[in-house]
């Protein structure tokens, strides 16, 4: 069981199935205004007949957030609260790997995989300010 520690009462799965699904929930949201901002300025810019000033990944008509998972969403919470380590951001990757979303077959990946190319930039940032686990010195 899980406690509440602001109330200090136990929280059921049941409710916290609920309070994860809502920030999941939350998460496409933030996701989709993100990939609707990055559509509009990817469509200015071609207007324009320039080069976008923003990175684009999530820019892609076909990008859909439903295809995010929990998975994805607790990695973006660890990259944007600075706490992501390498070990998990290597655990990520190794398991979008081994699940076929970063196969980029006739050079389209699926909606996770566009979304680790995002995240794999901002995770950058950082983890270099971090040690790596077991390196070599």
């Amino acid at each position: 069981m899980t406690y509440e520690f602001s109330k200090n009462k136990p929280i059921s799965a049941e409710e916290n199935s609920e309070t994860e699904e809502k920030r999941l929930q939350a998460f496409k949201e933030e996701m989709q205004s993100f990939h609707e901002k990055q559509m509009e300025a990817a469509r200015f810019a071609k207007e324009k007949n320039e080069k976008s000033e923003e990175a684009t990944h999530f820019a892609d008509p076909e990008f859909d957030v439903n295809e995010l998972t929990a998975e994805d969403m607790k990695m973006w919470e660890k990259i944007n609260d600075g706490s992501l380590t390498w070990g998990e951001y290597e655990q990520y990757r190794s398991s979008l790997n081994e699940s076929g979303e970063l196969q980029r077959e006739k050079m389209k990946m699926s909606s996770r995989g566009v979304f680790f190319d995002v995240v794999g930039n901002k995770a950058q940032r950082v983890l270099l300010r971090k040690p790596r686990e077991n390196a070599q010195n």
